[in-house]
């Protein structure tokens, strides 16, 4: 049973099987872990200063990790013994209690249900495309001079989102623009403009799983 706890770990998260077992090795840990500091002959969990005892601190190192430079079993080994010191040492030792506290602890810190996230699309995740796309290609009929291709460019682009009922999210592309005129028998010269432009609209959101997705039943 050496290292049990960070055998727990693995053994218990993946699925309600095997928490149902994570619960029945909790159960024995309590029993042995009591079991060894009642055989150690304390009546009490902690010293005159009211400090854990070192024998008791010794168990718990022992039992729950080896005292390795592991984060994790640095942090399991400190929240028993704080139990064992806080809700433990303000009485005599009974092992009854013992057993009690050190089920819920060990429930707390290994017997946790696993949170499964949902995957979602969302524009936090970045952006692969659009949904929507047409190409655009109109000409401004015979007009009087005073304009330029840009100017019917804008406006076509105007017309398009408009009448398309386009948002914000979107990209213009202008593919082409060109500009004809012709002179009429007074001189008086007029212009046909033409724009192409190519728009896409309704983002694709890259999708993944994430918190911001909420959390699975």
């Amino acid at each position: 049973m050496k290292r049990l706890l960070f055998a727990l770990v693995i053994a218990c998260l993946p699925s309600a099987p095997a928490f149902a077992s994570c619960l029945d090795d909790v159960s024995t840990f309590a029993i042995r872990i009591c079991g060894e500091i009642e055989t150690s002959g304390k009546s009490t969990t902690v010293d005159a200063n009211g400090k854990l005892d070192a024998t008791v601190g010794n168990i718990i190192t022992k039992i729950v990790g080896n005292g390795s430079a592991d984060v994790s079993g640095q942090v399991l080994v400190k929240t028993f013994e704080n139990v064992t010191q806080d809700q433990l040492g303000g009485e005599l030792f009974n092992v009854r209690t013992c057993r009690e506290k050190m089920v819920d602890v060990a429930i707390a810190q290994v017997c946790k249900k696993p949170v499964t996230y949902k995957t979602c699309p969302r524009p936090e995740f970045g952006q692969s495309g659009w949904a929507r796309s047409e190409d655009i290609s109109q000409t401004s009929g015979w007009v009087g001079g005073g304009s330029n291709p840009g100017n019917w460019c804008n406006e076509l682009i105007n017309q398009s989102l408009k009448g398309r009922g386009i948002g914000p999210e979107h990209e213009i592309k202008i593919v082409s623009t060109g500009e004809d005129h012709k002179k009429d028998v007074l001189g008086h010269v007029s212009y046909n403009y033409s724009c192409k432009i190519t728009i896409q609209w309704v983002p694709i959101y890259n999708e993944r799983q994430d918190p911001l997705c909420g959390v699975e039943n």
